[in-house]
């Protein structure tokens, strides 16, 4: 069975470009009041790192054909990622694909009848933001054009909806929910209870799960507080691509940073990371680390199993490559050696060749040779 990967869907990469303010009704009153000030997004302040979440975007889009992201966030990848021929080249290449998940929006507010806080969606835009907002019209036109072709509109089905808003308000009455999210009253800035931000978790863990379910596509939460929560709440679902673990653990056996913090220490280009992308080593490596992770079962044996895959295909020889000790293989690459290959503009020999094609087997550490050649010093 072909198990290498195709797509990935991204729902999450900035957490603080979704914050918005919004004043949320208590219900269950014949003169409902305005309560204090609500939250839709995940966190009181910006993380000083999340100025670099850009770089999040950089591994998967190594080891996916194809990559699904929301359309706010590639309004916020555009302020940070000024280069746009990077997004012109993935569009061109029908490897970047955009979701509108403005279409339905959620927020909770307190239901004075039952005692309890509830989830409801706003189809108006009133209250939550699901995103980042950018105008489109602020793009030059060539990129414009590119990002309408590549545009998926999410319809607001009523059945998606009515699942979210079902499932969040079941997971707030949960008392292991409540327990593991710590509601604890604190008041924040601006008058926000900081339960505020935790509830909303809960609606953006199972919207974006039931986004998933509409693609049918994998997905990865890359916002740790939402892939935590989706851990403790379903520890039995795949939640992260192994692949994504498996290349982490790779990089730290091989000693090289992983990928997105070279891209935000400035020493791995986005330029750089499309030709590391459209290299022959990473089709092959991600063919590879795909076929790996299902040989060794690597997410229940915590990456002991596929160091040791890993190391054992990196010592592979090839059948020719097992006689480059021989005289037949001396007497071959001796007399190759510094003859010119016709119409090739490098200095290319022909032992070169003989090495590279019919010699030696391809080996997964060729990969991250290519990485380390494109590193900045």
């Amino acid at each position: 069975m072909d198990s290498k990967p195709s797509a990935i869907f991204i729902p999450y990469i900035s957490s603080d470009n979704i914050s918005h303010i919004y004043y949320g009704p208590n219900v269950g009153t014949k003169e409902p009041r305005k309560s204090n000030y609500f939250s839709s997004g995940l966190y009181e302040r910006k993380p000083e790192e999340n100025q670099f979440a850009y770089a999040k975007i950089a591994e998967p889009l190594l080891l996916y054909d194809k990559v699904y992201i929301t359309l706010d966030d590639f309004f916020y990848l555009t302020t940070c990622i000024t280069d746009y021929d990077f997004f012109i080249q993935l569009f061109d290449k029908d490897e970047l694909a955009l979701i509108d998940t403005n279409s339905a929006r959620f927020s909770h507010y307190y239901d004075n009848s039952s005692g309890q806080y509830r989830v409801q969606a706003d189809l108006s835009g009133l209250h939550g933001k699901a995103g980042f907002r950018r105008q489109l019209e602020v793009l030059p036109e060539r990129l414009m054009k590119r990002v309408n072709r590549q545009i998926i509109h999410v319809p607001s089905d009523e059945d998606l909806i009515k699942n979210v808003v079902d499932s969040s308000n079941d997971d707030l009455c949960d008392k292991r929910i409540i327990h593991y999210l710590n509601f604890d009253g604190r008041i924040g800035d601006r008058g926000i209870c900081l339960d505020s931000y935790k509830r909303n978790r809960i609606h953006y863990m199972h919207y974006f799960l039931a986004l998933q379910r509409h693609l049918n596509i994998p997905f990865m939460f890359q916002d740790e507080v939402l892939y935590d929560l989706m851990n403790f709440k379903l520890s039995h679902v795949q939640t992260k691509a192994r692949i994504e673990d498996s290349l982490y653990t790779l990089l730290d056996f091989e000693n090289v940073i992983n990928i997105r913090t070279l891209v935000q220490q400035g020493k791995l280009s986005m330029d750089n990371l499309l030709k590391i992308k459209y290299s022959k080593d990473t089709a092959q490596f991600r063919d590879w680390i795909c076929n790996a992770n299902t040989e060794t079962k690597t997410s229940s044996l915590e990456g002991y199993e596929l160091l040791k895959h890993y190391h054992n295909a990196c010592l592979e020889r090839g059948k020719l490559e097992k006689l480059a000790g021989s005289i037949p293989y001396k007497l071959i690459s001796l007399a190759l050696t510094n003859i010119p290959i016709p119409f090739v503009s490098f200095p290319l020999s022909l032992a070169d060749t003989f090495k590279d094609i019919l010699v030696a087997k391809w080996k997964p550490n060729y990969f991250f040779d290519n990485v380390r050649r494109r590193i900045s010093k």
